[in-house]
């Protein structure tokens, strides 16, 4: 059996390709794919088993060593005192995710100032909790990223750390690396600041509450109206803003499929992307001005432009993605053409991608 499923997974590429082709031949088989029906039969594998898994070594699993960790953190890493953390509790503070998110990383704030308006950004100290080389750091970089599939979840870290101490998560206190922009009445940055906080989180909103309060409500039209003004300076500066339909595929409890097209501009989308965007720049900037080394994203210009700005048709859209140059890792910052930003990092779900645990430990470097 062990010889027969790496030939189906790897065919040629499996170290007992030879021997498996053999067995096959004697055995009558002569299409590869009843292979799969033989495993199932055998109660091996289940009708919907996802092979990718399998082929691609994806572990679905964790280590007896990282679950005693995990347990041991659970106890002892929240409990840790730390001075230096700047007490924002008292912050109206809010989450805007998906109905099915269950792990919170990034939160947002906004107060009115008069003559001024003060953005936070306020994303989840997962170093706080997993220390850079520990048994769950080091599967966590074996993985890189949490995987969403229509059927399951395999998360990057331990579902105790990434939907319990990791997860901001209403009404609850919880370690933070907040970015503060000071921003003028018309959104222009004037400033920010980033350093290490103690966050709670007011509210937690879907999508779909946030679109719904999008007029009414004074605190998510602000947050709104500069989304929509920092998206507009990107555009000006030479950003590629492609607007395609989201495709969303997934089983429900009953095994039925479930197929959803989602707004990807709606108030509520727009206001977290731009934001983020405007969060993981900054983060950026930061790390330029620390001398701290990153891992920045750039993008050379496109090879072709369809349409300026976002006035493009689903046809142009669809056929500008053609024409972009890759994005580049460096550990050197350039201009990032597709954004319109001179510098870019990925900082703000460090939960979910090792990429941004890895930045947002750079930043913890210079206020942690």
């Amino acid at each position: 059996v062990t010889i027969l499923k790496s030939y189906y997974l790897f065919e040629k590429e499996s170290i007992h390709a030879e021997l498996g082709r053999a067995i096959m031949a004697r055995a009558g088989i002569g299409d590869l794919e009843k292979l799969f029906q033989v495993f199932v039969n055998l109660g091996i594998w289940d009708p919907n088993e996802n092979i990718d898994l399998h082929r691609y070594e994806v572990p679905t699993e964790f280590s007896e060593e990282a679950m005693t960790l995990t347990r041991r953190l659970l106890t002892s890493a929240a409990a840790r005192p730390d001075p230096k953390r700047r007490d924002l509790t008292d912050l109206r503070m809010i989450t805007i995710d998906g109905q099915s998110t269950l792990d919170f990383d990034d939160a947002l704030s906004i107060e009115d100032h008069g003559d001024y308006l003060l953005l936070g950004v306020h994303i989840a100290d997962v170093g706080h909790f997993v220390e850079e080389g520990c048994t769950i750091d080091r599967e966590a970089v074996q993985r890189g990223s949490s995987i969403y599939m229509p059927d399951r979840r395999i998360p990057m870290l331990p579902p105790e750390l990434a939907e319990g101490q990791c997860s901001l998560k209403v009404g609850e206190v919880r370690p933070g690396i907040s970015t503060m922009i000071r921003l003028s009445r018309n959104a222009d940055i004037e400033g920010y600041e980033v350093f290490p906080s103690i966050v709670r989180v007011t509210d937690q909103l879907t999508y779909y509450d946030a679109n719904l309060a999008a007029e009414g409500n004074k605190e998510i039209a602000a947050l709104a109206g500069i989304a929509r003004k920092f998206r507009q300076r990107r555009l000006e500066e030479g950003a590629i803003h492609i607007s395609l339909p989201e495709v969303n595929v997934w089983i429900d409890e009953t095994g039925e499929l479930i197929v959803n097209k989602t707004n990807r501009e709606s108030p509520a989308r727009l206001l977290v992307s731009e934001i983020m965007i405007m969060a993981n720049w900054l983060m950026a900037e930061f790390l330029i001005r620390h001398g701290l080394p990153a891992i920045y994203r750039s993008q050379a210009d496109p090879r072709e432009r369809l349409f300026k700005e976002n006035g493009g048709t689903l046809y142009q859209n669809w056929m500008q993605r053609k024409f972009l140059s890759r994005f580049m890792l460096s550990p050197h910052p350039e201009r990032h053409s597709g954004l319109g930003l001179n510098a870019y990092v990925t900082a703000t779900s460090p939960i979910r991608k090792y990429f941004d645990l890895v930045t947002q430990r750079q930043d913890r470097k210079s206020v942690v």
